[in-house]
């Protein structure tokens, strides 16, 4: 069969599958694609709602915390929050001390060791700042985290990359 059969074969096949729709049928396609592309839309708009306002914290961040501040802006995907990470040689310290322990046998879980760092280095929190006098910002993160592990991870390879661990990739 050549290219031109084979273009024909498909177009009737495809003709015989699209005569089984009746009207009703596609007008609901229809409905359902424009249904979709307005929840695309809608959080679209909710993204970049989100970004700017990320934007606008960061800025304040670096007001607050100096321009040589190592910070890092995380929002995670599916999640409405959003999160500053600041760099803290003293959480990283205590981490990597944690872990060796751990690996020694007189640590805790890796899961408790990881909530604990990411509560430590979290500066910003959909727009409340950590206050070492205030000890609720802490227990609430805790608590929210603890709830929603998946968001540990991004918070802490944040402040992992800020502290230099990651290598940076030579372009040769």
């Amino acid at each position: 069969m050549n290219i031109q059969q084979q273009v024909a074969e498909t177009r009737k096949r495809l003709a015989e599958l699209q005569a089984k729709l009746s009207d009703e049928d596609r007008a609901e396609i229809a409905a359902r694609d424009e249904l979709a592309k307005a929840e695309q839309e809608l959080q679209d708009e909710r993204e970049r709602q989100m970004i700017l306002d990320l934007d606008r914290r960061m800025e304040k961040a670096k007001e607050s915390l100096g321009p040589d501040a190592m910070i890092r802006a995380v929002a995670i995907k599916n999640y409405p929050d959003t999160f500053i990470v600041q760099k803290s040689v003293k959480a990283h310290k205590k981490f990597n001390q944690a872990t060796r322990d751990r690996q020694e046998g007189k640590g805790g879980r890796a899961a408790d060791l990881d909530l604990a760092y990411a509560v430590a280095v979290v500066y910003d929190w959909n727009g409340i700042v950590a206050d070492e006098l205030d000890s609720e910002f802490g227990v609430k993160l805790q608590k929210y985290l603890t709830d929603n592990p998946g968001l540990i991870t991004p918070i802490t390879n944040a402040a992992i990359e800020l502290m230099g661990v990651f290598a940076a990739e030579r372009k040769s």
